[in-house]
């Protein structure tokens, strides 16, 4: 990362004129990207900023390229916890990429999900649950991810059943987040009175067993 830094930054001095202006956004991604990876958002910050006035310097703010870079500078406004510049950045997105990507398009929907983040960091959990909806409304198969961000959100607003619905939905993936939907679904169902059915999602096999061990008891005292 160091050496990927030096090198993109020497370049940047090398053509400070802006004459190759591919090869500066080219280097200023890169920088911005390895300060990411860093977590020096800060400076992320200013190297996605630059990086989006180079592109609407040269190609405007309606290019698709321009609106990539666009997002990546909204993400990076969300890392510093800077929700405001966020959320009117994705908003923007999102309206030129269902124009003119579709409003099923992977890129599409990856905006609408991190403005559903923007809003939750903000503790506005309704409109985080309304934009993670509308992104799983829109896909064949949700991601776990996505899945995970609404349990999260349905849980601060304590709607049970909404959450045992998704947490199932959830578990029922091969994926990652398998494991958090066990919590997510155990605590719904013990918010609704129901620990018995908690208990069986805990630890199915030993819940089963201790059935099975109390059916025998009862047998072997009828049979006494």
């Amino acid at each position: 990362l160091e050496e990927a830094t030096r090198l993109s930054k020497a370049i940047l001095a090398s053509n400070s004129g802006h004459s190759e202006w591919r090869i500066c956004a080219g280097c200023l991604q890169i920088v911005a990207e390895c300060c990411r990876l860093e977590a020096s958002y800060s400076e992320e910050q200013e190297y996605r900023r630059r990086t989006l006035e180079v592109h609407e310097k040269n190609l405007g703010r309606n290019h698709r390229d321009t609106v990539d870079v666009m997002h990546d500078l909204a993400d990076c406004y969300l890392n510093n916890s800077k929700y405001s510049e966020a959320d009117d950045l994705y908003q923007e997105v999102i309206i030129w990429r269902n124009a003119e990507l579709g409003s099923t398009h992977v890129d599409t929907l990856r905006a609408i999900e991190c403005l559903g983040v923007c809003y939750a960091h903000q503790g506005r959990d309704d409109e985080a649950i309304a934009a993670y909806l509308a992104a799983i409304d829109r896909q064949s198969r949700p991601n776990a991810r996505l899945l995970h961000n609404l349990c999260v959100a349905l849980q601060h607003q304590g709607k049970w059943e909404m959450l045992e619905k998704r947490a199932r939905q959830l578990h029922e993936l091969d994926d990652e987040y398998r494991h958090r939907a066990v919590w997510s679904l155990m605590n719904a169902l013990e918010q609704q009175d129901r620990t018995s059915e908690a208990l069986d999602v805990r630890s199915p096999k030993r819940r089963g067993a201790c059935r099975r061990i109390r059916q025998c008891e009862l047998i072997d005292a009828l049979v006494a």
